[in-house]
């Protein structure tokens, strides 16, 4: 299971009791994930505008 859809488990099962040191500690994994997926898109976007520019310039 990814840290995204374990802390939205935590979330919807209502254990928003965690001290805050645990929710810090989730928190930065989320924003890992976050930083993670806009990595893979930002590759994704650059890789579909070279081909686009292959395309075009043929």
């Amino acid at each position: 299971m990814n840290k995204v859809s374990y802390v939205n488990n935590l979330i919807f099962n209502g254990h928003m009791e965690y001290p805050n040191y645990i929710h810090s500690y989730l928190c930065s994994l989320y924003y890992m994930d976050i930083s993670y997926v806009n990595n893979l898109l930002f590759k994704k976007v650059t890789l579909l505008c070279s081909i686009q520019q292959a395309v075009t310039s043929t």
